[in-house]
């Protein structure tokens, strides 16, 4: 490689189990080209080993040799880690600052984690390109690696975000349907219009028989 490789080396003592790990790696890695990554241990006994590095949004950002072929780094490299093991890893598509996560799992299922590594991914100073061969294994590796990507995804949406069912928004059903208006009269605003009508009738009658009535008696008093 052109460019000079600083190697970093970070010593973590868990408390728990009292194991001394060191993860030698470049500070700064270009695109597309093969990575060495160095792990040692004082532990006794073999471990299964993932090296896991992660953009700030939580998705895999590199892929690592495992047993011949280019896995997801969410894979475990299997048995292979007695007390120094080198892996190759190879950094794809991302540039930035990744975080790097590694964990050793022993033989009885038990794992630990170790974190706090760093690395500067850059573009490729030359236009090689990283290509790998399409076997039907490699090509069942993408899938699961797609279906691996997408349960981290929901993993860290789920970290980051509490949904509750109170803040779901029930939609409300809205009926646009045209509806005709009608300008007639409703039988229940007839009914008064037709007591005022009966009344002023009756009061009508009343002073045509009362107007009838007086002119007799003037007609009376006439004659007598």
């Amino acid at each position: 490689m052109k460019f000079s490789l600083f190697f970093i080396l970070i010593l973590i003592f868990p408390f728990i189990s009292g194991m001394e790990v060191s993860l030698e790696f470049p500070t700064e890695v270009e695109l597309n080209k093969e990575i060495i990554f160095k792990v040692i241990t004082d532990g006794t006994g073999t471990y299964d080993v993932k090296i896991d590095p992660l953009n700030p949004q939580g998705s895999r950002v590199a892929r690592i040799l495992n047993s011949g072929v280019w896995k997801s780094t969410n894979y475990y490299v299997i048995s292979s880690l007695n007390s120094e093991q080198e892996y190759k890893l190879i950094f794809q598509e991302y540039t930035g600052m990744a975080y790097i996560t590694l964990k050793l799992r022993d033989s009885s299922g038990k794992v630990e984690t170790f974190v706090g590594y760093e690395i500067k991914i850059k573009e490729a100073s030359s236009s090689e390109i990283f290509e790998e061969e399409e076997t039907p294994e490699v090509q069942q590796n993408q899938i699961n690696d797609i279906k691996s990507e997408n349960e981290n995804k929901i993993e860290y949406e789920k970290k980051i975000t509490n949904f509750s069912k109170d803040s779901i928004v029930k939609k409300e059903v809205i009926d646009l349907t045209p509806k005709t208006i009608k300008s007639d009269i409703s039988s229940e605003e007839k009914g008064p219009i037709k007591k005022i009508y009966y009344v002023t009738g009756f009061c009508l009658l009343l002073s045509l028989l009362f107007l009838i009535d007086k002119q007799k008696k003037s007609k009376k008093n006439e004659f007598n």
